[in-house]
């Protein structure tokens, strides 16, 4: 399985010519789990040197040290996600059918391909999107006419406050994790790039020690690397090994009432079930 699945990020990362190339060689290597190997190891050297860190400064309210009052830091991400692709497409307004760009000559995207009659501009939907083979989504057309600028680098998350991790709602945690660590070849000033690493590592040494995070706010969206008309908000999280992960918080219009289980916290249990209950945990 775990071949199965470096074929398949070797093959969307490399493209058809190049990945049936690396498949010729499979008859010389008749260990699976060395060919496996193999992927891997050339499918993280590739990343490695086509993909850039993203720049980022996390800024406090207060000096942290003297008159400093930011910890400048590089962002990547802690993994590769296989997404399944949603393709753009035109469809007909009458009967919803898209038109197959590979069999469809230009001068035929104006008529419908059921019933062949001619189309108007209104009779087109140029907001549909493809997914698979025989599932097509209609997208709202402002969606296509979006021009959202890039976030000019190095990103400014700013500090709202700490939280406790043990209180932390996991199910508004939301997108991709991102491994965040000290900037250190970026900064003109070596003085201050060993400070800087020093400030990354005594706070990622406290908020560990605390059981705390801390809540940040931007006006980037991260997993698309664009400026929002709204702010973002994020959780750093330390870890014991001295780096940190920053994941996106859901907002309040993006989260769900939560069931009310007041009627269910109200049924007095037995201490006959909690110790068959706890018993059986064990064994797990």
């Amino acid at each position: 399985m775990s071949t199965l699945l470096g074929f398949t990020s070797l093959y969307n990362f490399l493209g058809e010519s190049i990945f049936l190339f690396l498949l010729s060689i499979t008859n010389r290597c008749a260990d699976a789990h060395a060919l496996s190997g193999l992927v891997k190891k050339w499918f993280q050297e590739l990343k490695e040197g086509l993909e850039e860190q993203m720049q980022a400064r996390f800024v406090f309210k207060i000096n942290l040290l003297g008159s400093t009052n930011q910890i400048s830091c590089n962002l990547c991400t802690s993994f590769n996600q296989i997404i399944d692709e949603f393709v753009p497409c035109k469809s007909c307004r009458c009967h919803g059918i898209p038109f197959d760009n590979s069999r469809t000559n230009p001068t035929d995207m104006s008529s419908c391909p059921v019933t062949g009659v001619k189309l108007g501009v209104l009779d087109l939907v140029d907001s549909s999107v493809k997914i698979g083979e025989h599932t097509i989504l209609y997208m709202p057309s402002f969606q296509c006419c979006q021009d959202l600028q890039k976030v000019p680098l190095p990103t400014n998350f700013n500090v709202v406050e700490r939280t406790n991790l043990s209180s932390l709602d996991e199910g508004i945690i939301l997108g991709a994790s991102y491994i965040v660590t000290p900037a250190f070849s970026g900064l003109d000033d070596t003085d201050k790039s060993e400070l800087n690493v020093k400030l990354f590592r005594v706070l990622c040494g406290i908020l560990h020690s605390l059981d705390q995070g801390l809540v940040c706010s931007s006006n980037c969206n991260i997993e698309t690397a664009k400026q929002t008309s709204f702010l973002c908000y994020y959780i750093l999280l330390p870890s014991e090994k001295g780096v940190m992960i920053l994941r996106r918080l859901a907002g309040s219009e993006e989260v769900f009432p939560v069931p009310d289980i007041t009627n269910i916290a109200c049924i007095p249990v037995s201490k006959d079930i909690e110790s068959s209950l706890q018993a059986s945990l064990l064994k797990v």
